[in-house]
């Protein structure tokens, strides 16, 4: 009896981490399509709003990743430069699970172009921290892959 009260426990156990697992990975290649799908000012400004419900970020991430895409004048950088950003596909991985948190990592390849550059395909790695409590991402780093 002791024996099968421990399986059980045990696959309660990754049940739950499986699911949040996945649920961690979803969370984070739903922000990087969003957080990199653009071709306008307008839409660069609307990115955190498609995401603000998955994200419980600090005041200070959250300024870093969402800057609001002028320039110093005041000017529409993005417009200006004709920048696009478009998603092409992502792959999501999870490490463990620490306390309420899992670590999660996406390889996303994004094209981008501008008016005086061809697109390019740029591979980018997207570092979350997805907490199981929440379901919200508390924590989002990026890191261009050269």
């Amino acid at each position: 009896k002791t024996q099968k009260h421990v399986t059980t426990q045990i696959d309660n156990l990754q049940t739950t981490y499986n699911a949040n697992d996945a649920k961690a990975k979803s969370k984070l290649l739903e922000f990087a399509k969003a957080y990199y799908t653009f071709s306008s000012q307008s839409d660069y400004d609307k990115r955190f709003n498609q995401v603000s419900d998955i994200l419980s970020l600090s005041d200070d991430q959250k300024n870093q990743l969402f800057d609001n895409g002028l320039d110093d004048t005041g000017g529409s950088r993005i417009d200006n430069l004709g920048l696009t950003s478009d998603y092409q596909t992502a792959t999501g991985y999870t490490s463990d699970l620490d306390n309420q948190t899992i670590e999660c990592l996406a390889t996303v390849v994004v094209k981008t172009s501008g008016t005086a550059q061809k697109a390019i395909n740029q591979t980018v790695l997207l570092h979350g921290w997805f907490d199981i409590k929440t379901q919200k991402l508390t924590s989002v780093k990026i890191n261009q892959i050269q």
